[in-house]
């Protein structure tokens, strides 16, 4: 029993025993892994500067001494000057998916940075902004970077901001707060502000910012962690800043972080840091690992590890022909070399009558022809492509690559067509990329409503050019979406001025852009706006004026065209409209279809009579329904008999106005039933002479006393004295004339 108890204790003892080894292995281990540097150093560096309102004057010079640090240090490093609010977000976006690879992420900000409620925002370029309410909309809020940092699930993120100027828009805002506030920092991300929150960095006296010089030179200090790095740089700037400034950082980091790793020896385990290589047990000579540099190699290896061509390995090979990869690549070239050849070897070549056949049945400016094929390097495909995005996608699906990093190799390497630079414009115009239209840059600052817009852009003789146009709503809205190309025409600091475009809505209305909201509103045409012309062609035409005004030139009007101004002149059901479509379109081959369907809409308006003379006709075809019912209104409210008349001559052969008409006439006769009562007179009645000599009753003289009241003039009052001198009953109302006339 004795013995049975003793080696059980005896067995758990060894148990406890190898299970506090396996864990301080595990832990060794553990600590390995989250200390380790060895994976992915990606980097997104955002310098601003060129503000319109208190512009900065290190930033985009911190920014390019940070992004040249992060590459010497082994990050792939993207760098933005002076972005706007879109190319900061997409950058963000990109920096976020690239992280989803694993890694180390570092972001860098430079520039203005304000906080409102409680929120950090980095400021754009360009912005419009006038109040607290507009800098959600206008800027770039840091927890976007923070939320794709944490989706991506890295494992480790750097973000470091110095963004602690001063807020540059005070005056404007209800609550002027200075610096920036405290970010929640996600697992696994160290955060670092260029000073206290709540406080104001200093821009610098030389040519780099305070806290940035500070911080390059500790990042390039070998055996630091990144949390000794921000000690030593707050303990200098805050010295050389006499306690000024205090920079701020807050971690929640669980492992070790090196910019350069220190050096190692084996034998000094079990103490294990940073991209230390774990060496065999039995060598005894210490080992030092240098730091891990930006390899430009590996990064292009990356590129072209998996292509077929062999003309890339080639340049591969002309390029870093002492990379470390070098005879990896020489053995890929010379294995796909000799696949080419035992191709080649079974197929028979084709004879030179056959390849004269087939090359001549190829035409020469087919599409095919402008795609790059399968036996020629990326290069050699990128420039012929031309900047052309479907044939890109096409180099890049060939070489198992995405289309982002075909565009940045060739930026990296300087390719042809990398960065295509667009012909200056002319003097006052400016040119969208987009639809190829040239725009004025700036109006003349002169409102004008729409008859006198069109007849302005017509006659206008800009840049070179003189066939300027009015643009429509289409082309209006999509150029509102890059409206700041323009020389703005602002009011109250915002885009709220509104463009006439050429189309109409009605007889009286035509559609405006405003290019604050972006949206196309109906508006009177008598109605005032501003004007801005457009044309057709590409900035760099250097053609001049060679056209005269009156030249009778045959145009090439398209069916899309020709079928809206025969749907215009339907809607309007004018004859007037029908003409003008005939006289405009009857010498196109493309409308005579609807030529043919506008003359039989015309004969049934005129009633095709051979008695209605031409003359008669045309005076009468000038007018719509819409004009008539104007008219009839007017003449309604007016009451009277002689502008009821008037309507009727008018209208007489207005189309779809009869009922306008027979109101009208219903109105007229009730107006003469009203006269005959006002001026009925009792023919039984022959008593006074007076009366029979004044022929006017006293309700007709109330009327006239009314009007003569009315009208406040001696002349009038004295007319109605003379009028109803002898009326019966009317004594009391040429008093109150008489009385009228003394007051004058």
């Amino acid at each position: 029993m004795k013995k049975t108890l003793a080696f059980l204790l005896l067995f758990f003892v060894a148990a406890l025993l190898f299970t506090v080894q396996a864990q301080s292995t595990k832990a060794i281990r553990k600590k390995v892994l989250t200390t380790a540097d060895s994976g992915r150093r990606s980097a997104l560096v955002i310098g601003n500067a060129a503000y319109a309102s208190k512009p900065l004057r290190n930033s985009v010079n911190d920014a390019r001494a940070m992004s040249r640090t992060l590459r010497e240090l082994g990050f792939s490093v993207e760098l933005l000057e002076d972005a706007s609010q879109k190319e900061m977000k997409k950058a963000i976006d990109r920096f976020g998916l690239q992280l989803r690879d694993g890694g180390t992420g570092l972001f860098y900000f430079s520039g203005h940075g304000i906080q409102v409620s409680g929120r950090n925002y980095l400021i754009p370029v360009k912005y419009t902004i006038t109040s607290e309410d507009d800098v959600e909309y206008e800027s770039v809020d840091a927890g976007r970077v923070l939320a794709k940092m944490k989706s991506a699930r890295n494992g480790m993120n750097i973000v470091i901001l110095d963004a602690c100027r001063n807020n540059p828009f005070p005056s404007s805002f209800r609550s002027a707060s200075q610096g920036l506030a405290t970010i929640n920092a996600p697992s696994g991300t160290f955060i670092s502000y260029a000073t206290a929150p709540g406080s104001v960095a200093s821009d610098g006296s030389g040519n780099i910012g305070l806290y940035t010089g500070e911080l390059i030179r500790h990042m390039k200090s070998p055996g630091l962690k990144l949390e000794e790095v921000f000690k030593k740089v707050r303990t200098d700037v805050q010295k050389k800043s006499s306690d000024k400034q205090v920079p701020w950082d807050a971690s929640s980091l669980t492992g070790d972080f090196y910019f350069v790793p220190p050096t190692v020896a084996p034998d000094s385990a079990p103490e294990v840091t940073g991209t230390a290589a774990l060496t065999d047990s039995a060598s005894k000579s210490k080992v030092s690992v240098a730091p891990r540099k930006f390899r430009a190699d590996e990064e292009m290896w990356e590129l072209v590890k998996e292509s077929n061509d062999p003309e890339d390995f080639k340049y591969f090979l002309e390029e870093f022909p002492k990379s470390p990869l070098s005879s990896v690549a020489r053995l890929k070239l010379r294995k796909l070399k000799k696949g080419q050849k035992k191709l080649a070897a079974k197929q028979k070549p084709a004879s030179s009558s056959q390849s004269a056949i087939i090359s001549q049945s190829k035409p020469k400016n087919s599409v095919e022809s402008s795609l790059p094929q399968k036996n020629i390097s990326i290069k050699e495909g990128f420039e012929k492509c031309e900047g052309r995005d479907f044939c890109l996608r096409k180099v890049a699906n060939t070489n198992s690559m995405t289309l982002f990093s075909l565009n940045r190799m060739a930026k990296v390497y300087g390719w042809k067509g990398a960065e295509p630079q667009l012909a200056k414009a002319p003097t006052g115009t400016v040119t969208d990329s987009s639809t190829g239209l040239m725009w004025q840059k700036g109006t003349d600052g002169v409102q004008r409503n729409w008859d006198d817009a069109k007849i302005y852009c017509r006659n206008l003789n800009h840049g070179g050019f003189s066939d300027w146009k009015l643009p429509n709503g289409k082309e209006l809205r999509q150029v509102q979406r890059k409206k700041q190309i323009f020389v703005a025409y602002k009011i109250y600091g915002k885009w709220d001025s509104s463009f006439w475009s050429s189309q109409t809505a009605s007889y009286l209305n035509a559609f405006l852009v405003n290019f604050g909201t972006g949206k196309s509103i109906s508006y009177e045409k008598r109605s005032k706006l501003y004007v801005r012309c457009v044309r057709e062609g590409k900035a760099q035409d250097s053609q001049k004026i060679t056209k005269k005004k009156n030249q009778s030139t045959s145009k090439d009007y398209l069916r899309a065209s020709i079928r809206q101004t025969y749907d215009k002149a339907v809607k309007h059901n004018s004859i007037f409209g029908f003409r003008n479509f005939i006289k405009e379109y009857k010498h196109e081959p493309k409308a005579k279809y609807y030529l043919s369907l506008v003359k039989k809409r015309l004969k049934k308006l005129e009633g095709a009579s051979d008695t209605t003379t031409t003359s008669s006709s045309e005076a009468s075809s000038g007018y719509t329904k819409r004009q008539a019912l104007l008219d009839f209104l007017e003449a309604k409210a007016s009451n009277t008999e002689f502008a009821l008349k008037n309507f009727l001559r008018k209208h007489s052969q207005t189309p779809d106005s009869g009922s306008y008409r027979l109101q009208a006439r219903r109105l007229l006769q009730l107006a003469k039933k009203k006269l005959k009562k006002l001026q009925g007179v009792n023919e039984s009645t022959t008593t006074s002479s007076s009366e029979a000599s004044s022929g006017y009753t006293k309700r007709q003289a109330l009327l006239d006393f009314w009007e003569a009241k009315a009208s406040n003039t001696k002349i009038a009052l004295r007319n109605f004295l003379r009028k109803h001198a002898k009326t019966t009953d009317s004594e009391s109302y040429r008093v109150r004339a008489r009385k009228l006339i003394k007051n004058f």
